[in-house]
């Protein structure tokens, strides 16, 4: 039995959905780290410049040895961002997401913040957590049908290994595109 936690597409909605009742900021920082698959110290401690909302980008530093690369952002985000922006506590704050003090977001504080909004929208416990949010685009892409090299480059992965275990979180999937690739006679 896999041990890797991660939201189903219902439960996401529900939890967007919380967070954006919740607060912009809240909504902000659970968007973000879902669509681009950041681990809590990751959205914790991304600084404004970061965020180009004009070039519609995010540059996703990433932690523990994995690639930092830039990424799109899209219309919703770029929304939320700009939403987000002028609400800051420490508009020269260099922290996109800051503490009353004006520095980054405590981690357990975002731990916190997604435990009470997952709570709200239903979301069992144990997947309202940081680092649900990256697995569950990862299994979300895979359901997609996103090549793994593709899921790779999105989640920061130096190691295609490291990529591989959403497959088999997904393996009914991946039997249902490769039935689908025999029907269509692209498999022998």
């Amino acid at each position: 039995m896999n041990s890797i936690k991660f939201l189903t597409r219902s439960e996401l909605q529900r939890l967007l959905v919380a967070a954006r009742e919740h607060g912009i900021r809240d909504y902000c920082m659970i968007l973000l780290a879902y669509r681009h698959g950041l681990r809590c110290a990751e959205i914790c401690e991304m600084r404004c410049d970061q965020v180009d909302c004009d070039a519609q980008r995010i540059l996703c530093v990433r932690r523990k040895g994995s690639v930092t690369n830039w990424q799109e952002l899209v219309k919703d985000e770029v929304d939320a961002v700009t939403a987000w922006l002028p609400h800051r506590p420490f508009p020269d704050s260099q922290y996109m997401f800051v503490t009353c003090r004006g520095g980054p977001l405590n981690h357990s504080r975002f731990r916190r913040i997604l435990k009470s909004i997952g709570m709200e929208a239903g979301v069992p416990p144990e997947r309202a957590h940081p680092h649900a949010l990256k697995h569950s685009i990862a299994v979300h892409m895979v359901e997609a049908d996103i090549p793994v090299q593709l899921i790779q480059r999105r989640l920061g992965h130096r190691s295609i290994e490291n990529t591989m275990v959403y497959l088999s979180i997904a393996d009914s999937h991946v039997d249902r595109v490769v039935r689908n690739a025999r029907q269509d006679g692209y498999i022998a």
